[in-house]
């Protein structure tokens, strides 16, 4: 995101030490239209990136009420200890900080009137995750999309039971042979909108090349044209 110059907050702030705050969740990204009367635009595009189970770039110290930092990830750079990792004791480390933070965050935000999840790559697998799926699911205009193998068991297939119109289980058969339909590079191809700037820019560079005017030939060696 950030090569992409998308705007986003991840819950940490400051620029020369990123520091673990979750307070900037609750924070928009603004333009100004008139300063006199207080007058301010929410800026499109602002992503809230959450990351329920921490991060090889998260670091642990003594300093500050949240003792947690972000550091850029460089080759050969240890882990940093600010991670769950997947065994059976991760519901349990969910529990503490900062992670109880975190997934209070995204309770918060599915259990808005009106919200869709989307799910990608997840077969429901982490209960303390599920727990609150299900309870954003006895909110009646919630909505789940699940891309998915649509022939998993397990909570996949209690789900895909339930017949519930507002849970749409997406997967199988992809326009290729070697690829499904729930693939992340399919998900992204096929299923993801096309951005109206991505579409402005296709548009001009046709543009470009088709009154940009053709190349001289080059002369090769013998006399002829390359």
């Amino acid at each position: 995101m950030d090569r992409l110059g998308l705007p986003y907050a991840n819950g940490f702030s400051g620029v020369v030490e990123r520091r673990f705050n979750p307070a900037t969740f609750r924070y928009a990204l603004a333009e100004q239209l008139d300063l006199t009367n207080r007058k301010w635009s929410a800026v499109d595009g602002f992503v809230y990136l959450c990351k329920m189970h921490g991060s090889i770039s998260w670091t642990e110290d003594d300093h500050g009420l949240f003792p947690i930092r972000e550091t850029a990830v460089s080759k050969g750079q240890e882990p940093g200890k600010i991670m769950i990792y997947p065994t059976p004791a991760k519901q349990n480390s969910s529990l503490g900080s900062p992670y109880a933070d975190l997934f209070r965050e995204f309770q918060s935000r599915i259990v808005r009137e009106q919200s869709v999840l989307f799910t990608m790559g997840y077969a429901f697998g982490d209960e303390h995750i599920n727990n609150i799926i299900y309870q954003a699911l006895t909110i009646p205009t919630f909505r789940l999309v699940i891309f998915v193998d649509p022939t998993l068991e397990g909570e996949v297939a209690k789900l895909r039971a339930l017949n519930d119109p507002r849970i749409w289980i997406i997967g199988g058969c992809g326009p290729q042979v070697d690829r499904k339909a729930h693939y992340f590079d399919t998900i992204i191809d096929e299923f993801m909108p096309q951005r109206p700037s991505e579409r402005i820019d296709d548009a001009i560079r046709k543009v470009l090349e088709a009154m940009s005017p053709k190349r001289a030939e080059a002369p090769s060696a013998d006399g002829g044209s390359a």
